[in-house]
């Protein structure tokens, strides 16, 4: 797997999910798309981390399809197609400042970074493959910090729980549909 190729790959799914159909809707501020990628990539693309597992379409685990260096870039795909969903990227949530578009944004200000991780009390823990909410853990600052921090949280949570985010249900079939009509490698 081609590192600077699967981040090119993914860069062009956010600028296609984001670029306006209307051409009276301003663009939005998508300078912050490079680090999101690099994150994301460096994360599903570490052969240290175990694979995504395949899940089926009604959303239960089932055999593995993401189990080779190959297929690494569909779970790079599936983590951009739900921080798309969850945020629409848009860059003041990427940088930590929630609310600007409505009180509701960010669950009130409870969640951060564009996979939205709501932080409870003490943040998270991530052992060797699992996450769990622990007592001084990862705090939302924290990951906003940390690109790389919260991707790894994601790729984590993505692997053990991926109902944990309300919109897996549409992310999965959206970066799906992608990855068909854009297959990779070129």
């Amino acid at each position: 797997m081609n590192a600077p190729d699967l981040v090119f790959y993914v860069l062009m799914a956010l600028y296609g999910w984001v670029e306006p159909a209307n051409p009276n809707i301003p663009a939005q501020d998508t300078s912050h798309f490079h680090t999101l990628t690099n994150a994301i990539v460096a994360t599903c693309g570490d052969p240290s981390e175990d694979p995504l597992p395949q899940y089926s379409n009604s959303y239960t685990p089932s055999s593995s399809i993401y189990h080779d260096d190959v297929n690494r870039y569909k779970g790079c795909v599936l983590m951009a197609s739900i921080a798309f969903m969850e945020t629409h990227l848009y860059k003041h949530i990427f940088d930590g400042h929630c609310g600007l578009m409505g009180r509701w944004e960010c669950d009130y200000g409870h969640s951060f970074t564009p996979w939205q991780f709501y932080v409870q009390q003490g943040g998270y823990c991530i052992d060797q493959v699992l996450w769990h909410y622990c007592n001084h853990g990862i705090n939302g600052p924290d990951l906003v910090k940390s690109p790389e921090l919260a991707a790894k949280l994601a790729y984590h949570m993505l692997r053990n729980a991926p109902n944990a985010w309300t919109t897996y249900k549409w992310a999965k079939p959206f970066a799906d549909s992608y990855i068909i009509a854009h297959p990779y490698p070129y």
